[in-house]
């Protein structure tokens, strides 16, 4: 695990975000991008592993360097899919740069992780970067109908309001996450003063939530929705569904507790997770200690004419 700036690294740090990282149906379904109010999905979007031998071998040798074990590279993989993925299904737009010749996902990997200046020797991408690099790519096209961008580190209401926002926009995301320890607390002293919106949450659940220290962050492809789950392509090499959900921890200062607004991502389908490094991030990312938060999303959509 990398150090923490509050920046992506797969293990990704921060709120400026520093990925590096960890999913589940087995099959990805796929069709036309936002066909129906049920299934919206961009199904050529690829699905690439950070871990795989090959990819590790291609870009070692690209970078010259040996990174082995966990290469901390879910910011350039995420970034390809999502590329990729909007790539894929408009072909007749022109890019005026590397992604005009469509090429195979090590390569892509390799030049979104140099766009993105991912760190490839120590593993991490800084979300500004990406959302610059990302920025830069759309700025370049031509040939185009429309195109949307938009990062937002806000919380976000529910998967409802995203799956709306896909509806609309007919975005892919780049989405940065960390997981975080939790505290429990269900003892309130009498000098102790809580936001109404905390004391909404401790009659809620019987306690409120305090976020401790972050324990790894990661990076994601957000891939458009399954019923009222959102699709997520992890550069772990799954595909799986999850939840968002706004919730307001505590932060305490002094005797007062302020309510903290944060979307915490739940996750659906699962499976038994052994493979690869998936189980290292998300192992016990569904129990009440561990909460896996959402640090932003870079949204962006062009159309072909």
């Amino acid at each position: 695990m990398k150090k923490i700036n509050l920046g992506l690294i797969c293990f990704l740090f921060t709120l400026n975000s520093y990925a590096s990282g960890g999913g589940p149906p087995k099959e990805q379904k796929t069709g036309n991008a936002c066909v129906s109010d049920n299934f919206c999905t961009y199904g050529e979007m690829p699905l690439q592993n950070q871990g795989a031998l090959t990819l590790k071998w291609y870009i070692n040798k690209k970078e010259k360097n040996w990174n082995v074990w966990d290469p901390g590279w879910c910011g350039a993989v995420s970034g390809m899919m999502a590329l990729y993925g909007i790539n894929k299904h408009n072909r007749k737009i022109k890019w005026n740069s590397w992604m005009d010749d469509n090429p195979e996902n090590k390569y892509g990997a390799w030049k979104t992780g140099l766009d993105f200046k991912t760190n490839f020797k120590n593993g991490g991408t800084y979300d500004s970067n990406a959302s610059t690099a990302i920025q830069n790519l759309l700025n370049k096209a031509t040939n185009y109908k429309s195109k949307y961008f938009s990062i937002e580190y806000s919380p976000i209401a529910s998967s409802a309001s995203v799956k709306n926002e896909i509806k609309a926009q007919k975005h892919v995301a780049y989405l940065s996450i960390c997981k975080y320890k939790v505290e429990n607390r269900r003892t309130i002293t009498a000098d102790l003063n809580l936001d109404q919106k905390v004391k909404e949450r401790k009659a809620q659940v019987g306690y409120y939530e305090v976020l401790k220290e972050i324990n790894g962050c990661h990076a994601l492809a957000m891939n458009g929705y399954d019923g009222n789950k959102i699709i997520i392509n992890d550069p772990w090499g799954r595909v799986y569904t999850v939840d968002f959900e706004n919730i307001f921890y505590g932060s305490q200062s002094g005797n007062y507790v302020y309510a903290l607004p944060r979307t915490r991502v739940i996750y659906g389908k699962m499976m038994h997770r052994t493979w690869d490094n998936f189980s290292h991030f998300m192992a016990h990312g569904g129990e009440q200690k561990n909460h896996t938060i959402l640090i932003n999303r870079i949204k962006f959509s062009i159309y072909e004419p």
